[in-house]
């Protein structure tokens, strides 16, 4: 083989491998959410009791053995998907 059929055949070689090694998913993507959620209805209802007597957020995730994140997360995901009356954006004519 010569110089050259070498060069190109270890450059081909490395581009694929660094292809082959690359996480495909792009960095804007969230990860999907793994296993069952950390904080269940009960926790979350024993977070809003706390919050509501005063402490922070962080301070209710340390008490309930969850991450502060995935609290906030909870709650900001309970807060939109509340089962109250929904407001009809259509116009009425």
């Amino acid at each position: 083989m010569t110089a050259r059929g070498w060069l190109a055949s270890s450059l081909a070689t490395a581009l694929l491998v660094l292809v082959l090694l690359t996480d495909s998913t792009p960095a804007c993507c969230p990860a999907p959410p793994r296993g069952k959620p950390v904080v269940n209805a009960d926790k979350l209802e024993r977070a809003r009791s706390m919050i509501a007597k005063g402490l922070t957020v962080r301070e209710a995730a340390t008490r309930l053995k969850v991450g502060k994140t995935a609290l906030y997360e909870a709650l900001r995901l309970a807060a939109t998907t509340h089962s109250g009356p929904r407001c009809d954006p259509s116009p009425v004519m």
